[in-house]
């Protein structure tokens, strides 16, 4: 289910993480896991309220934003719970379920301001680093 067409790139990037690692302080780390959390969930409210609202909502609820030290990413369902988020989002022709791709629609209207979020956040992740 993960679409890998949308990245942020960032300048030196490779460079921030090792200076990261190497920083004792453990809250410049998690400030850096922070900004891609951010920016992700810009991303994931969109899809939650692109998703269908189904009779229970817990396709809406397992939409979440996450963040690590290299990535942002938005989770969509789990195996236990929520185990048909892929046919709801892709479709599945077989059973006659049409694609619902509220997802990639959020990505769509809202990679930009998400890359705004993750610009200011990792701007002052940089500026810690640099002090």
């Amino acid at each position: 289910m993960a679409n890998r067409d949308f990245q942020v790139r960032v300048k030196n990037g490779r460079e921030l993480r090792s200076r990261l690692r190497g920083a004792e302080n453990k809250e410049l780390r998690k400030a850096n896991r922070d900004s891609y959390q951010k920016a992700s969930e810009v991303i994931a409210e969109q899809a939650r309220l692109n998703a269908p609202e189904g009779a229970t909502g817990k396709l809406r609820k397992s939409i979440k934003g996450r963040g690590t030290q290299r990535a942002g990413t938005v989770k969509v369902g789990t195996a236990k719970s929520v185990p048909y988020a892929g046919a709801i989002h892709w479709g599945w022709k077989k059973r006659n379920i049409q694609p619902n791709p509220f997802v990639t629609r959020a990505i769509q209207t809202h990679l930009g301001k998400a890359r705004k979020v993750f610009e200011r956040e990792i701007s002052k992740v940089a500026k810690q680093l640099s002090s």
